[in-house]
């Protein structure tokens, strides 16, 4: 059970749905686009283009929303037909052989299995596509605006990465430091509470107070 298979199971349907998961990720970035432009005319306060800019984000907005339900749907169907069909040709396969199985194989085979490739190919692939497009959309969108705005968040992102381990050391060396401290700490006022159980078993407070 691969992506070929499913592929193959309806082509046209599959490419529709390539199709529908570049929109659904890269049809956000536009939006957001289309705000930017209203925002400025808003400041330069151009009220024909504000208007002209809000019907187009409301028309995109719809757009998309109508593009997710679609994907969904499509992957649903497309999966839905491919999974009869792979359980079909499996019980084929457990009556054609003439051996006895556990009901257990049986339903492990036609449930488990079927969600396993689910989880580990047909959902990591449509999410790397959707990732790939999010990541060019943004990158386009930030040159559009100004190069260095995207070399900036290289820039960050390069230290939100590096920064945990160039603090990996001093800061386990910290937390060393604090948890010997802690055990003097509690070694101490545990020798302490032991004490005053003692003053007070003997009832010596006076030889305490002095």
């Amino acid at each position: 059970m691969t992506i070929k298979d499913l592929y193959r199971q309806n082509p046209l349907r599959f490419m529709i749905l390539i199709l529908t998961t570049i929109l659904e990720w890269a049809l956000p970035i536009i939006t957001t686009q289309l705000v930017m432009l209203e925002t400025t005319a808003i400041q330069q306060q151009k009220l024909h283009q504000f208007l002209l800019i809000t019907v187009i984000s409301f028309i995109t907005f719809l757009f998309q929303y109508l593009i997710q339900g679609l994907n969904a749907f499509l992957l649903s169907k497309q999966q839905e037909e491919f999974n009869f069909h792979i359980r079909k040709r499996s019980v084929s396969h457990f009556y054609a052989d003439q051996k006895e199985h556990s009901v257990a194989q049986i339903q492990n085979r036609l449930t488990n299995d079927l969600n396993q490739s689910q989880e580990n190919y047909f959902a990591p692939f449509f999410s790397l596509i959707g990732g790939v497009i999010n990541l060019v959309s943004v990158v386009v969108l930030l040159i559009s605006l100004h190069w260095s705005l995207l070399l900036t968040i290289i820039l960050m992102v390069a230290i939100s990465l590096a920064l945990p381990k160039l603090l990996e050391k001093p800061l386990q060396k910290s937390m060393n430091q604090i948890s010997e401290s802690n055990s003097k700490y509690l070694d101490c006022l545990e020798k302490w509470l032991n004490g005053l159980a003692e003053i007070q078993r003997y009832l010596r407070e006076i030889s305490y107070l002095k």
